[in-house]
């Protein structure tokens, strides 16, 4: 369980280009810029992490998040939104602004799931079949974030989302996470849910 949180965590920071620091076995400290913070949650409507979490029933998660004009300011009204959560018993989140105003309590909801249109099917049935093949040419059974926006012609930004929309979609899952060289992040792979496929791949 501590495992598929931690790989829920990291996929959380990643699609933010955000830093995460275990503080305890269950304390970690997030940073990320605001904007970045602010599209991502649609303006602090959804945070994707509590989709994750809310499966199990016996995790109680409290997002406590600031923002200031520098670091310890951050860290600061970040410990007050904390405060703010633990009057809660529910997995919920509050945020504090440069000012000092408390917005929330921002209660979790999955976001609604739309149907894709034919054509939309169509691009996304492009989409994975070009990242199959990349796989099979070279003969891998996992693939990151990094490599599908160099295989589709996208930003980071964009791959990231449409893994996202492949994970919601359950096309895909997360495989584990691939270290990288000197100090960068570990990177989050993914693997197809395709029995088939993995059989090709394992041949």
């Amino acid at each position: 369980m501590k495992n598929k949180l931690e790989k829920a965590l990291y996929r959380f920071v990643d699609d933010m280009y955000g830093y995460i620091i275990p503080v305890s076995e269950t304390e970690y400290h997030f940073i990320a810029y605001r904007g970045d913070f602010e599209r991502i949650t649609e303006g602090y409507k959804v945070l994707n992490i509590f989709k994750e979490i809310n499966q199990y029933k016996e995790l109680k998660v409290m997002l406590g998040v600031g923002f200031g004009m520098s670091i310890p300011v951050s860290v600061f009204h970040a410990d007050v939104a904390l405060k703010q959560c633990q009057q809660h018993s529910t997995n919920i989140a509050f945020i504090v602004n440069e000012e000092r105003n408390v917005i929330g309590p921002i209660i979790i909801n999955i976001p609604t799931v739309y149907q894709l249109t034919d054509h939309e099917k169509e691009f996304q049935t492009r989409q994975i079949e070009t990242i199959k093949k990349y796989l099979l040419k070279n003969n891998l059974n996992y693939f990151t974030s990094d490599e599908v926006a160099i295989n589709l012609n996208v930003t980071k930004r964009t791959a990231n989302r449409i893994i996202s929309n492949w994970l919601d979609s359950n096309l895909i899952e997360f495989f584990g996470l691939e270290k990288v060289n000197g100090r960068g992040r570990p990177r989050q792979c993914y693997v197809f849910k395709e029995a088939s496929y993995e059989n090709r791949i394992n041949r």
